[in-house]
């Protein structure tokens, strides 16, 4: 088993391990995820513009 330094470097393979996943996988999700919340979090940071 690997050290705790060494999982602290590591932390996309420990939450793919964790959800049954690979990394690619993983990454992939959260790509789709920040991927479409692009326009909610577009329209917020222009509503918060029109506050002083």
């Amino acid at each position: 088993m690997p050290d705790q330094a060494a999982q602290r470097r590591r932390p996309a393979r420990r939450g793919a391990e964790w959800a049954g996943n690979s990394v690619a996988v993983l990454l992939a999700t959260c790509a789709r995820r920040v991927d479409g919340q692009m326009p909610d979090l577009a329209s917020g940071l222009e509503a918060a513009e029109d506050h002083p």
